[in-house]
């Protein structure tokens, strides 16, 4: 989250990342965020937790970012199976099990589930902006409470077809948004879009999408 997923409105900013990413997002969310913010970056791939810590500290101030290994999602108990593809391909690392129609070698491991809006309350404190890539709309459905009461700005990658493999729809997703009162802006195109344009374009390819509250 910049402060991903969380926000009171403190001297500190929360951050985030995005999954695959071996810290190299939270570590330029950290400059973005300067001296006094921090990012909190949530990563559920077990296999490069190790990795994200070590390139963080050699690039970034000292307790700048916090990284938790944990699925952010819809609810904060249990666990949700995850799909760690392993070497270069890691960024395709996800929850969806069709994965393993491509990548064979993908270890199927046990991650524990963490709600952003439990996250940001045990905190107390909550993003100025969140940036989310994967199970896009469970994120969303853990953080309803962050969207009614600190409206964070969200960076949001959105897999249309990756969406519907794990849970929820890249419609669901836009109608949580446009619900919560956040205008929509296609960042590929860089102009303001509407819930409707947005799905029947992404629908079955990715995008790049900024929610903003009115």
């Amino acid at each position: 989250m910049t402060g991903a997923p969380g926000r009171n409105r403190s001297s500190v900013r929360v951050g985030g990342i995005r999954c695959g990413s071996y810290g190299l997002i939270a570590c330029l969310l950290a400059r973005l965020v300067g001296p006094e913010g921090k990012v909190h970056a949530f990563e559920a791939n077990g296999a490069i937790v190790e990795w994200t810590r070590k390139i963080i500290e050699m690039n970034c101030r000292s307790g700048q970012v916090a990284v938790i290994h944990a699925c952010a999602g819809e609810r904060s108990e249990g666990s949700a199976p995850f799909y760690s593809v392993p070497g270069a391909a890691s960024v395709a690392s996800t929850r969806n099990p069709e994965i393993r129609h491509f990548h064979q070698d993908a270890l199927t491991t046990e991650v524990p589930l963490l709600a952003l809006d439990d996250y940001c309350g045990r905190l107390g404190e909550a993003p100025a902006c969140l940036d989310v890539e994967g199970s896009e709309c469970l994120v969303l459905r853990g953080a309803r409470r962050l969207m009614e009461e600190a409206r964070p700005a969200m960076v949001i990658e959105t897999h249309g077809q990756e969406i519907d493999g794990i849970a929820g729809s890249l419609g669901e997703l836009l109608d949580l948004l446009v619900g919560h009162g956040y205008r929509l802006r296609d960042l590929i195109d860089d102009h303001p879009t509407t819930a409707e344009t947005y799905a029947q374009r992404y629908q079955k390819e990715i995008g790049y999408l900024l929610a903003a509250r009115r």
